[in-house]
């Protein structure tokens, strides 16, 4: 809903205030955000950084950290954590889309230190432990997404 981009230790950086219209998991927030990006312009200056989330009035799902002790925020893993939301036009339902400034993103591959040994017992797996976000969400409805979203949350974030 407003954007503005200032110097900040000699780089731009641009906030943007986000409509929250649905809250999914983690801390409630309130009806608007403010988001942090790097990048911007200022006066006549301009700074781009490949791989941040880009906004527009198209609706997203975003992954959001507090930064600081204000209401200020930034996307979680940069633009690997910012999902349009389109509509299929097959059926209709509104799915999530992959980011075109997310980059590629591949699964780490084994190495000889990677343990073969279980989980210890206090790890919490749920059905999306180890796998890439964009392999879980991408062409999903936002429905079916947000409620696992919130199943995982909950299960990751139990008082212990």
């Amino acid at each position: 809903t407003d954007t503005k981009s200032i110097w900040e230790d000699r780089k731009i950086v641009t906030y943007t205030r986000l409509r929250v219209d649905r809250h999914v998991a983690g801390q409630t927030m309130t009806s608007d955000v403010w988001v942090k990006t790097l990048g911007g312009i200022v006066g006549d200056i301009g700074q781009n950084v490949s791989g941040e989330p880009v906004f527009s009035s198209a609706p997203t799902l975003v992954f959001l950290k507090r930064v600081d002790s204000r209401p200020t925020f930034m996307v979680i893993e940069r633009a690997q954590g910012q999902y349009p939301i389109t509509k299929d036009q097959k059926t209709g339902r509104l799915v999530l889309g992959r980011n075109s400034e997310g980059g590629m993103l591949l699964p780490p591959k084994p190495t000889a230190s990677t343990p073969t040994t279980p989980a210890p017992a206090a790890r919490v797996v749920t059905r999306f432990t180890g796998a890439l976000a964009m392999d879980v969400l991408l062409h999903r409805a936002v429905d079916d997404v947000a409620m696992d979203i919130a199943e995982s949350w909950q299960k990751l974030h139990a008082p212990k």
